[in-house]
C-alpha cells in the first residue's frame, strides 16, 4: 500500500490509517517517511510494532547530518576567528560536499583542512561514514554498522 497526501498534515496520515482494517494495519511491514515527529507519533499510535517498522529516508537523514556539519563549522569558525585564526575562512561549501564531489581545484586545500585537528573535520568524517549505511542489504548488518 502507498499513501501520498496533498498536504503535510498529521490529520492526513491519521485519516489514512483510520481507513485501514486491523488486518491491513497488522500487515504493514515498513513505513517510509520524512522525519516529522507528527508522522512518527501517528504511526506509532496506529500501526502495531511501529517502532521497528518506521524507515526514515536517506535524503532526510543526511539532510539533518549535513546541517549538523554546518552548525559545527559555524561554531568552530566563530571560535577560531575570536583568536584571530582564519583557518576556516572561505571553506563553507567544502564541508557540504561528499568526498568524491569536492571540486578538483579545491581538493588540496580540503586535504590540508582535513589534516588539522578540527571539530568540523571529525563531524564531516562521521557524516561520510554514515553514508555507507545505505549500502547494507540486511537489517542485521545495518544494526552492526
Amino acid at each position: 500500500m502507498e499513501h501520498i497526501a496533498e498536504d503535510r498534515r498529521q490529520e492526513s496520515l491519521d485519516g489514512y490509517y483510520a481507513g485501514l482494517t486491523k488486518t491491513q494495519l497488522n500487515g504493514i511491514e515498513a513505513v517510509a517517511m520524512d522525519m516529522r515527529e507528527a508522522y512518527s507519533q501517528v504511526t506509532r499510535a496506529q500501526v502495531p510494532e511501529a517502532a521497528e517498522k518506521i524507515v526514515f529516508g536517506r535524503f532526510h537523514v543526511m539532510g539533518h547530518v549535513g546541517k549538523a556539519v554546518d552548525t559545527v563549522r559555524k561554531q568552530e569558525h566563530r571560535e577560531l576567528m575570536a583568536s584571530g585564526d582564519e583557518t576556516l575562512k572561505g571553506s563553507t561549501y567544502l564541508w557540504l560536499y561528499s568526498r568524491e564531489n569536492v571540486p578538483e581545484q579545491r581538493r588540496d586545500e580540503f586535504e590540508v583542512l582535513m589534516r588539522k585537528e578540527l571539530k568540523v573535520g571529525r563531524t564531516w568524517a562521521i557524516k561520510e561514514a554514515l553514508r555507507r549505511l545505505w549500502h547494507y542489504g540486511y537489517p542485521a548488518s545495518g544494526w552492526k554498522f
